[in-house]
């Protein structure tokens, strides 16, 4: 009924103030717990932190999710189709599923750069839109906040280098001890995702253009790596695995 499919879906609009508190002090948890998880005196300590941190970007992204898409209408098949059809395209939808799989996982540093960049514009955002007027704000934040907007392309950018970066580490981690086979399946479909999704797809073509180019004079001399190259291109060019209606 239209009753329930409301009853199911955030707010429309501006989001409640409490909901956009909410989101700011997670954001500032992961930022607060990612310095603690990266000091090196106290092993104990870093290993704390990123258990939280962790569950706290599991958190975060959910809120995310519900916040622009709500939950299924129904906990049907047509129900749950619909949902997916409509956020499983999304930056939101793919971060959920890493950070699942991150509690899963032994630490992997570079998972987590995503996650803090987003968390820096997120909070930086928050802080502009409530306390814009503050005279900390204006003495101090609002020119590194403004900076920030600036290298926002940038940003995004580095966030498509790095995603697929890590998911070089892990292929790279398989031929070693301590190997991460779930993280690794995880982040190599969500690239696949990221390469069709309209949220990414610019940033992560732009970088696996310039990898190829890198690459080219190698792989003409490595048969092998060509090969490979061009197995993993078939994979990622089949028809687009996630569509939005």
């Amino acid at each position: 009924s239209s009753a329930s499919t409301s009853r199911r879906q955030p707010a429309a609009g501006r989001q409640p103030v409490n909901l956009q508190l909410n989101l700011a002090l997670l954001q500032a948890a992961i930022l607060v717990l990612t310095l603690l998880y990266l000091q090196p005196l106290a092993p104990g300590l870093s290993y704390w932190a990123y258990n939280r941190l962790t569950f706290t970007l599991l958190v975060s992204q959910a809120v995310k999710l519900y916040t622009a898409h709500g939950l299924p209408a129904g906990f049907n098949f047509a129900a749950l189709k619909a949902w997916l059809q409509r956020a499983a395209g999304t930056t939101d939808a793919h971060y959920f599923l890493l950070a699942v799989s991150a509690t899963l996982s032994p630490p992997v540093t570079l998972l987590l750069a995503p996650y803090v960049v987003l968390a820096l514009y997120s909070l930086g955002y928050f802080i502009s839109d409530q306390f814009s007027q503050h005279t900390l704000w204006q003495k101090y934040g609002l020119r590194v906040y403004r900076a920030l907007v600036m290298k926002q392309q940038q940003a995004l950018q580095f966030n498509a280098q790095s995603e697929i970066a890590l998911g070089f580490q892990l292929l790279a981690g398989l031929l070693f001890p301590g190997r991460k086979p779930l993280l690794t399946l995880t982040v190599w479909q969500m690239l696949r995702w990221r390469y069709w999704s309209s949220d990414a797809a610019v940033y992560h073509r732009q970088v696996w253009g310039a990898l190829d180019q890198l690459t080219v004079r190698v792989r003409q001399h490595l048969l092998i790596l060509q090969k490979a190259v061009e197995f993993g291109q078939r994979w990622f060019l089949q028809q687009q695995p996630v569509s939005r209606s």
